[in-house]
């Protein structure tokens, strides 16, 4: 007997005889950067399901260049075999790798984006111990023309 999750607090079901828990997950990315860049960092899941994090209160409000904290929060279902799910209008859809993307407006255009992509396929590992991945390796790639904005503080090239 299967039966459609619906996500809440304490909500468990069984579905062929694995208990389908939901589970709140974040990232986070720390980047440097200055108040006036306006970017979105984007983790896409499977290619097509997507979480925005959102910029959290500078480290030094004082400096020109800052670090920043982005935090992404997740909600997934979680089975007992610690296998993540998505719940999807379809049905719930196993959750394999993500991806991140950092986005922002051309000047002087409002519905144009320019994408950067971090190529490294990125798993959610321990994710029945472990509710916080803070990820220190992210590397966008520069385009042709120009480099993200910000930098990472942890990368060394």
């Amino acid at each position: 007997m299967s039966q459609k999750p619906t996500v809440g607090n304490e909500v468990e079901l069984r579905t062929n005889s694995s208990v389908l828990t939901p589970k709140k997950l974040y990232l986070y990315v720390l980047r440097n950067t200055t108040t006036e860049e306006k970017f979105k960092i984007k983790a896409y899941f499977n290619n097509d399901i997507k979480y925005t994090f959102i910029r959290m209160d500078s480290v030094d409000e004082k400096a020109t260049t800052t670090p920043y904290i982005y935090r992404a929060e997740l909600d997934f279902i979680i089975d007992n075999q610690a296998r993540l799910f998505y719940n999807h209008p379809n049905g719930l859809l196993p959750i394999q790798y993500y991806r991140l993307r950092l986005s922002r407006k051309l000047f002087n255009m409002d519905s144009t984006y320019r994408d950067y992509n971090d190529e490294k396929d990125r798993y959610i590992n321990n994710s029945h111990s472990t509710t916080h991945y803070f990820l220190f390796d992210v590397d966008f790639a520069k385009n042709l023309v120009d480099s993200p904005p910000g930098k990472n503080l942890f990368l060394k090239k």
